[in-house]
């Protein structure tokens, strides 16, 4: 008889492994499904705003406005982004939470930017004995979220929106506004 109680005995102990190996496998797949859901969520979150972009060009302005450059915002997605407010940064690493003021001189209110892309106007302060001017920028995407493009090309979500980003007092007059220019 005690062959068989030990049959029996490594029968169970062989069901419990195969069912602990198996309730291991569900759980291990359920959690890289979600791991793979979450991902996927985010890239979609970011799809539009990483289809964002912004360079100084040229400015064909009058004479009275030498300090004035173009900036181009490219919007590469098929949707309107809104809000867009761009700081030129000269010997500072960021605009956000700096002073209204200083804000207001070298920002640019742009706007809605349809697809495609829009070049406003923007206060570079000019030469500045050869500093680099950099250009960082803060925009509302298509589905509400508010987004910030640091100069050196990194993008993050924000919660604020760009006015209160860069203390730019409302109300604004956009520079995409008919009769801005």
């Amino acid at each position: 008889m005690p062959e068989v109680t030990d049959w029996l005995t490594a029968a169970k102990v062989t069901d419990w492994l195969t069912a602990i190996g198996t309730c291991s496998a569900v759980i291990v797949s359920l959690y890289f499904a979600s791991k793979e859901a979450r991902d996927k969520r985010k890239r979609d979150e970011r799809h539009q705003a990483e289809l964002v972009t912004a360079w100084f060009v040229p400015y064909e302005g009058s004479e009275d406005e030498r300090y004035d450059s173009g900036l181009r915002i490219q919007n590469a997605s098929d949707q309107l982004i809104y809000d867009v407010v761009a700081e030129v940064l000269i010997r500072r690493e960021t605009a956000v939470n700096d002073t209204e003021e200083r804000n207001i001189a070298f920002g640019a209110m742009v706007g809605n930017v349809p697809p495609g892309g829009f070049t406003a106007r923007i206060n570079t302060g000019g030469g500045a004995l050869g500093a680099r001017h950099l250009i960082e920028f803060a925009f509302q995407d298509a589905a509400g979220r508010y987004w910030l493009r640091y100069a050196n090309g990194k993008l993050a979500q924000v919660r604020k929106h760009p006015l209160d980003l860069f203390n730019i007092p409302r109300p604004v007059r956009w520079q995409t506004e008919p009769g801005s220019f």
